[in-house]
């Protein structure tokens, strides 16, 4: 029990009853009992993100190119104060559009009001994959951020135009002259969300190529082997910017 919930940690009621349900039919069409977790992570990958987890012939190159940029994602979250914090990692393919992805518990915020800091800090680790990539291969990004930036660009729009969250707010939508000084605007804020991000991991370097070697020999990372996994990283690479682990 201690297991599944763990594992359905930031998933909604409906979530958990869809892949309980999977799980259970899926024991049912091979004749067996529910015995093994794993039979709960390849359902919950396949709902969450598409497809069953099948390991692809991926080369070594492809797959440590995956381990970093998630690794990515997973550090930035680690060190922001006010995102949730990641509860699963994988590296294992598991559909055509993610050959990886990070899960981060859910925000129990009922209220619907988040500051800025915590939409900053939302960007912050949606940057995080590409900022490593472009860390650690030299400026050779790849097309895996696609999404994360997809999201960026829409919560940043969301930030200036709906909440009015930067220097100089902007009410009236209507000019052409107001539309350009909103994208300037969009632009900046992430460009700065971009920078810090950057710098962030380029100061944990050493830490993110360690940590994504222990993704790429495990493949999935549940949340206290993040944790566990972390504190060893610390040990051999201390860094005061992890200031809530």
């Amino acid at each position: 029990n201690n297991s599944i919930v763990e594992l359905t940690n930031g998933l909604s009621g409906a979530d958990i009853e869809n892949i309980l349900n999977e799980v259970s039919l899926l024991a049912l069409r091979n004749n067996k009992t529910v015995d093994s977790i794993k039979m709960f992570e390849d359902i919950r990958d396949r709902i969450i993100i598409g497809t069953s987890v099948n390991e692809r012939n991926l080369s070594k190159n492809v797959k440590r190119r995956i381990a970093i940029h998630e690794c990515g994602h997973l550090l930035i979250g680690l060190m922001c104060n006010l995102h949730e914090k990641p509860t699963r990692v994988t590296i294992e393919s598991s559909g055509k559009d993610s050959l990886g992805y990070t899960f981060f518990s859910r925000n129990e915020n009922e209220t619907g009001l988040y500051s800025k800091q915590y939409l900053r800090e939302k960007i912050m680790t949606l940057l995080g994959g590409r900022a490593a990539e472009e860390i650690c291969f030299d400026d050779e990004i790849s097309t895996g951020a696609i999404d994360d930036l997809y999201r960026v660009v829409n919560l940043a729009k969301q930030m200036v135009v709906e909440h009015g969250m930067v220097n100089r707010p902007i009410f009236s939508f209507l000019s052409e002259n107001k539309k350009e000084m909103i994208d300037k605007q969009i632009q900046k804020l992430i460009e700065e969300c971009y920078q810090e991000t950057k710098d962030l991991l380029t100061n944990n370097k050493n830490l993110l190529y360690w940590y994504s070697k222990q993704l790429q020999k495990r493949n999935t990372l549940n949340e206290k082997q993040i944790l566990s996994t972390l504190r060893v990283g610390l040990m051999l690479y201390p860094s005061t910017d992890f200031k809530n682990q």
